[in-house]
């Protein structure tokens, strides 16, 4: 049961990390960001790292 649940947490973040980089766009565009609205995102960003690793680290401590 470990050994899946492990298995599909590095599953997402495999998809994640390559839905992340095929999903780059042009650096012409026209929708910019603040940098409050940055802030946030990269906020969210570490917060959703973390808590992926504690999952990680709970799962391997079962």
């Amino acid at each position: 049961m470990l050994d899946k649940q492990t298995r599909r947490l590095e599953k997402e973040d495999l998809t994640m990390k390559k839905s992340n980089t095929s999903k780059q766009k042009p650096e012409n565009t026209s929708t910019q960001l603040s940098d409050s609205e940055l802030n946030k995102l990269e906020k969210q960003a570490l917060v959703n790292l973390y808590r992926a690793r504690d999952r990680r680290k709970k799962l391997n401590e079962k």
